[in-house]
């Protein structure tokens, strides 16, 4: 699922929510812990490492890295401009308001931990040299068509880590009706970085023009060698400050259990900083998406 298809996902929810009539579901005092989220998710995030002295930043000791790269260019055609990081969200919220609350509308404290692993910082690149290797003379034309070995040589390096923080939001809920409900409100994270890997592949293809040979299956005489490193990187803080804007539906009214389980999805606008001690990365944006559930504590 894309950007555009959640934002207008979650706005479509919410112009449903908004226009439905308020009923509330209980006048029975809140407890003081009130609900329980879980929420797997992901999240799209800028690069951190683009350039290539970047990534000489990030394996330093690299032997494939320290070679003359001058004559190789970015391979737009693997090549992302966007990382990935797929979490784990999972927090209580705590209600705010008095000890005689009935309401579920109203400002909660919402902690917990968030787990994510960050995977889809890459870069490519790639260099083509041709040289000649034969020629075909056409028995009826007497056309000399010149035959190239060509060689193919690329680079292929990838950043991954995980990351634990502590996570803690101010949430602002309403309620609408007798299901449905959103919330926004502002969070911070502050955690760990850790179990960083840095992999360098270094592939030498050999093969004849595949233009002169595309009627055959495979190139009879394709050749191709490979180089790998891997290294690992340190850990280090880090911080994220976002907004958490959500929708939930009430998946029952009757029943204790079903009256408790409420579908929940959330966007993530994100702002964050650290995890990459080896660069100066600065703030980085990202956009996250958690779908799951919202457990309320009733009696």
């Amino acid at each position: 699922m894309n950007t555009r298809t959640m934002t207008l996902a979650f706005f479509g929810m919410s112009f449903l929510a908004a226009t439905a009539q308020y009923e509330p579901d209980t006048l029975k005092p809140l407890p003081l812990v009130c609900d329980v989220f879980i929420m797997p998710g992901g999240q799209l995030e800028s690069m951190y490492a683009i350039g290539l002295d970047q990534w000489r930043k990030l394996a330093p000791n690299s032997d494939l890295l320290s070679q003359d790269l001058s004559g190789y260019r970015s391979d737009f055609w693997s090549k992302g401009d966007r990382a990935q990081a797929m979490g784990l969200a999972m927090s209580i919220g705590i209600r705010l308001g008095g000890p005689a609350r009935t309401k579920r509308s109203g400002a909660y404290l919402r902690a917990g931990f968030t787990y994510q692993s960050h995977d889809g910082n890459d870069l490519d690149l790639r260099m083509d040299t041709r040289t000649p290797y034969d020629t075909l003379t056409s028995t009826q034309t007497g056309q000399v068509t010149y035959v190239d070995s060509l060689t193919i040589r690329r680079y292929h390096m990838s950043h991954r880590y995980e990351q634990v923080a502590l996570d803690a939001s101010l949430i602002f809920l309403k309620e609408y009706p007798r299901r449905w409900s959103l919330y926004g409100g502002v969070g911070l994270q502050l955690g760990l970085s850790m179990a960083g890997r840095v992999q360098v592949d270094h592939t030498i293809e050999r093969l004849i023009d595949p233009s002169l040979v595309s009627g055959q299956a495979t190139n009879p005489d394709r050749d191709l060698e490979r180089e790998a490193e891997e290294f690992t990187t340190q850990s280090d803080l880090c911080l994220a400050v976002y907004v958490p804007l959500g929708v939930s539906y009430r998946l029952g009214r009757k029943s204790l259990f079903w009256r408790a389980m409420n579908l929940t999805y959330e966007l993530r606008p994100t702002l964050a900083f650290g995890g990459v001690p080896e660069l100066s990365a600065g703030a980085r944006a990202g956009l996250g998406s958690y779908f799951g559930l919202r457990v309320d504590l009733v009696k």
